[in-house]
């Protein structure tokens, strides 16, 4: 068994292993919270977005483009449920328009797309 540090915090924490994770980028609101603050101490960099929505949606498209995870930070509440769309999106590995999609179209079982808008 590996013995941990006592003095280092939960957010410390997860920061370390969103790095572990290879994350470079948090998607959030620019709230200073433990978590943004331990991760921004270790040279993860937040993105700031205006609404939970778009943050999501900003997560999700760096993720398709950059084959890297993408993370958002939102808020608790029902103010984090303006996040579900682009996490349910994301966790499909589909457009929001799969329809108009000429990439969703010609594999309609397959991985993510990258085509689409």
């Amino acid at each position: 068994m590996t013995q941990q540090n006592p003095n280092v915090t939960v957010a410390q924490r997860i920061a370390n292993i969103l790095r572990r994770h290879g994350v470079e980028f948090i998607f959030g609101q620019s709230l200073p919270s433990a978590v943004i603050l331990a991760a921004e101490a270790i040279g993860i960099r937040q993105i700031a977005y205006r609404q939970e929505n778009m943050g999501g949606a900003m997560a999700d498209g760096y993720a398709r483009v950059s084959g890297k995870v993408g993370v958002v930070a939102a808020q608790n509440g029902p103010r984090g449920n303006f996040a579900r769309a682009a996490a349910r999106r994301g966790f499909e590995g589909q457009c929001a328009d799969r329809g108009a999609c000429a990439g969703c179209r010609a594999r309609p079982n397959g991985p993510k797309c990258l085509s689409g808008p």
